[in-house]
C-alpha cells in the first residue's frame, strides 16, 4: 500500500478571503489530528492572496478516503470552502515507495 500526495488548488471568491482563511485553518488543525495524515500545509500564492495550494500526504488511499468522509472535511470544505470559492482542483498522485 503507497503513500498519497494531494495537491489542491483553491482560487477564492472575491470578498470571501476572510472567511476561507478560517475555514482552512480550522482544517488543517483538524486534518494534522488524523492517524493516516502524514501532514497537511497551506500555501498562499504570492501577489495573489486569493489562490492557495493545500499539499497533502496520506499513509495510503485509505486513508485519504476516510479524510474526505470525515465530519470535519464534510462541514470546512464540502459546505464551508466550496462554496466560496470560484475555483477548485485536486490532484492525488502515488508516492514512489523510495520517498514514502
Amino acid at each position: 500500500m503507497s503513500e498519497v500526495q494531494v495537491v489542491a488548488r483553491y482560487t477564492i471568491s472575491i470578498g470571501s478571503e476572510g472567511e476561507v482563511m478560517a475555514l482552512i485553518g480550522q482544517l488543517a488543525q483538524a486534518t494534522r489530528a488524523e492517524p493516516g495524515c502524514r501532514w497537511i500545509e497551506i500555501y498562499r500564492e504570492v501577489g495573489n492572496d486569493r489562490h492557495l495550494a493545500l499539499i497533502e500526504r496520506y499513509v495510503s488511499r485509505e486513508a485519504l478516503d476516510e479524510h474526505q468522509r470525515s465530519e470535519h472535511f464534510q462541514r470546512l470544505v464540502v459546505t464551508g470552502c466550496a462554496p466560496r470559492l470560484d475555483r477548485r482542483v485536486v490532484d492525488v498522485f502515488d508516492v514512489p515507495e523510495a520517498t514514502a
